[in-house]
Formats: structure tokens, sequence, C-alpha cells
């Protein structure tokens, strides 16, 4: 049995959020890691409260995310409100729309970074990756008005089977507007458990391009290490200074194990925080006694292992495993 905080847990804060306001969206991305429920999502004032409660949590920064964040019909009111607060906010979004009163508050309140997720740099892949009737030039005219009010935008693109050939000029467009830019091979699995492997670029097929440009050659490399060897991410800061809520009230315990979740509207931040995640953490996480990852985060070796069943809650696992908290 766990009876003692290891040293990293003893003083925990939960200075970072990362904030679920919608799910709804107008992309239909196949891999979204995403779970869309019958339920109903939180209302504004729920939202309200429970931005109170990471506050008096002590809160400092929160990531606003979705689904499309800014397709929440109370964006504006929910993003003043978090700015009244005293917390710093950034944002990921797809910049599908832009509306001017969202324009107006971020040029008043200028966020840390606006994160936005490019799929593609023609119409035919961004329309084949998105699966919606959204125009890329609808995008970049939001990206540039964005960048004539001086707002920080960082460009990303999450890389497929699907995209993954338009990935130089993805790089090149960013660098001809002076935006950061960066990219990502990995396809997680959804927050039901649902693994996307079909969607996963491999090595085999991007090998052919790595004379095309650099980023092809290290776009290999990555992908290559991930098909032969699960990856080591030493160590993470949920539960220790991060925290993560869906738009459904819910805190999950992390992005690894999406099915252990808690109900903050039927409980409390403060339980949640202090009791509930301290269940499974406090002598580091529990994740890394179920899987054999040499004290790393288990996240590499599930998306290396495709047998493992990812939709399986803690408890679950742990019985599976005759182990105990």
């Amino acid at each position: 049995m766990i009876n003692y905080l290891n040293d990293s847990m003893k003083n925990r804060v939960p200075l970072i959020g990362h904030f679920e306001i919608t799910h709804k969206c107008p992309y239909k991305c196949a891999f979204c890691y995403n779970h869309i429920e019958s339920k109903e999502e939180l209302s504004t004032p729920q939202i309200f409260f429970l931005i109170n409660k990471f506050a008096e949590a002590g809160c400092l920064h929160i990531n606003i995310s979705g689904g499309e964040p800014l397709c929440h019909p109370d964006f504006v009111k929910i993003y003043k409100y978090i700015i009244k607060k005293g917390i710093r906010v950034s944002i990921e979004t797809n910049a599908s729309t832009l509306s001017e009163s969202t324009l107006d508050i971020l040029i008043k309140y200028p966020p840390i970074k606006i994160l936005i997720s490019m799929y593609g740099i023609s119409e035919d892949i961004h329309r084949k990756v998105t699966n919606s009737s959204v125009l890329l030039e609808t995008v970049k005219e939001n990206i540039i008005r964005l960048q004539k009010n001086k707002i920080n935008i960082f460009l990303r693109t999450p890389v497929s089977k699907d995209n993954f050939t338009e990935l130089h000029l993805l790089r090149q467009y960013a660098a001809q507007n002076n935006i950061e830019f960066n990219y990502d091979p990995k396809i997680w699995w959804n927050q039901s458990g649902e693994r996307k492997f079909d969607y996963r670029c491999t090595s085999s097929i991007v090998e052919k391009l790595k004379d095309v440009d650099p980023i092809y050659q290290d776009l290999f490399k990555k992908l290559e290490q991930l098909e032969t060897r699960s990856f080591a991410i030493r160590s993470c800061r949920w539960g220790e200074n991060e925290f993560y809520v869906n738009p459904y009230g819910e805190m999950h315990y992390c992005i690894v194990f999406w099915s252990n979740k808690y109900n903050l509207l039927s409980g409390s931040f403060e339980d949640a925080w202090h009791n509930w995640y301290m269940k499974y953490r406090a002598n580091g996480c529990i994740g890394r006694k179920i899987y054999p990852t040499d004290g790393n985060c288990p996240s590499g070796y599930l998306y290396f292992h495709k047998n493992l069943d990812t939709s399986k809650t803690i408890e679950e696992l742990l019985i599976q495993n005759s182990l105990k908290i």
C-alpha cells in the first residue's frame, strides 16, 4: 500500500489548466482524440463556476481548447471572465472561424499564444483531412487577421497518411509568413480509448520523399523510432501542477488514461485535486507500475504496443495485473 508522498508531490499547486470548453467543431477529422458524448456540455454559468474554483486553487494559466473553442457562442464572455480572474490564457484552435467580437477581445487582452492547427496547404488535402466545408482560404485569412493585430500565433500540423506530402509546403508557408512552425506524427487514441492506427503515417511511405526536402528526413527518423521502439517520456506534470477538464465538467486523470474521470459538478475541484488524484499519484504515477516502462510515462509504451487496450480504467488494469494501490 502507498502511504507517503514522494518529494515532487508534496507541494502540489494546479498552476496550469487545460480546459475543453466545447467538443463542437466544424471539422470532422477522423483521427481526432475528442469523443463526443450524448450528454449536455457545461453551461456558461457552470464554466464560470469551475473557473472560480481553478482560480481559488492557485491556477495561473488556462489553455482553452475543444473541439473548436472559438465556435462556443459565449467564447468572448468566457475569455473575458478568465482574464478578469487574473489568469493568463493560451488558445488551441483551427482558425476556421474568427468573429469580429472575438478578434476585438484578443486585441484588447492578448493571449500568451494561439496555437493553430493547419492540416494542408492545398484545398483538396485540407478538405480531405478535415471532412468539412470550411475553405482553406478562410483559415489563411483568419491567420492574417491575427498577425496584423500582432497576436502571437504558432502554427502546427498533426501529420497523418493523408497530409504528409504537404508537410514541406506547410513549413514554407509558415516561414514566408514569419510564423513559428512544428509538426507531430503521433496519432493517439481518442477519449473513449479507440485506436486510430489506420491514419498513422509510416516510415515506408515517407522514405521516397527524403530527397524532396530535409523535413522528410526528420519525419522519417521520427516515424522509424515510433515503429521500432517505444519512445520515452520520462515525466509529466499531470496531477502535479497541471490538470485537464472536458466540456462535461469532468477532470481527466491524464491523456493516457482517458477513462479515469472525476465529475467536478457532483464533487469538488478540491477533492479531485487533493484526494482523487493522489489516490493514483501519491508515490508516482500508478501507470508506471501497471506497464513495464522502466520508470517512464506509459504513453510511449501504449503507443508502440498496438494490442494493449486503451479504453480500460486504472482500476480495471490493476485488477487485470493483480496490483493494488
